[in-house]
């Protein structure tokens, strides 16, 4: 499958907002629910890829492991997340860690979805809720996770983890490991964030050298790799 260049990012005017920028063999993989983008050059057995936001759906990190043979290393600290994970039979490829991805090292607080069915706990409360509750859970930098999880820096960092993108790329771009793929789904329009929060955050990674080879229809998915 190859990059469509028309496929834009649009906000609730409709107006273009960001287009993909460089044109690439990708694959989309997983569940309509779960489904990533990944560009295919080059990736095989030795890739390592992080995956930060399990909820109750793998299906991208199972399927990347099937096509490719990666290593995958996924990280959720959630209640329901840990314990949905805890009770799956996990290939050997596969490990999983309870633990969350910050700007910096040690516990914070996430709040819990607004709908008692949802899984995904996310960086601030639901303005409009009526009832929501909170947890601590430990988190940690990129680098401290790889100093002490991994024998070496991931080749792809996928981030689906409600909210804490904004400031977790601003680290990552302050540090010293440059993931080749970064796939992340930005949250504006929810906890507090609008879409100036996506673009700023989108326009630093620009900066930093990436390049967007996908945006989902609905303009929250990006892939981004570096030129």
């Amino acid at each position: 499958m190859f990059a469509n260049l028309k496929n834009l990012v649009l906000d609730r005017s409709k107006r273009q907002l960001q287009r993909q920028e460089v044109c690439v063999e990708y694959e989309v993989l997983g569940s309509d629910y779960g489904g990533w983008p990944i560009a295919v050059g080059g990736i095989g057995p030795d890739t390592s890829i992080f995956s930060f936001g399990a909820g109750e759906d793998i299906s991208f990190d199972l399927a990347v492991i099937e096509r490719f043979g990666c290593n995958v290393v996924v990280f959720d600290p959630t209640p329901k997340s840990v314990t949905w994970m805890n009770r799956q039979d996990l290939p050997d490829q596969l490990t999983f860690h309870p633990i969350g991805i910050d700007q910096a090292d040690g516990e914070v607080r996430f709040y819990s979805p607004p709908n008692p069915d949802h899984v995904s706990f996310a960086v601030n409360p639901t303005p409009a809720a009526r009832e929501q509750f909170s947890i601590t859970a430990k988190v940690m930098r990129l680098e401290s996770i790889v100093t002490q999880f991994a024998s070496g820096p991931p080749d792809i960092v996928k981030l689906d983890i409600e909210g804490f993108e904004y400031r977790v790329i601003a680290d990552i771009l302050l540090g010293l490991i440059r993931p080749a793929q970064l796939l992340v789904e930005f949250h504006h329009n929810l906890y507090g964030f609008d879409m100036s929060d996506t673009l700023r955050a989108v326009n630093r990674m620009k900066t930093a050298g990436y390049r967007i080879f996908h945006v989902s229809a609905s303009g929250r998915e990006y892939g981004f790799i570096r030129s």
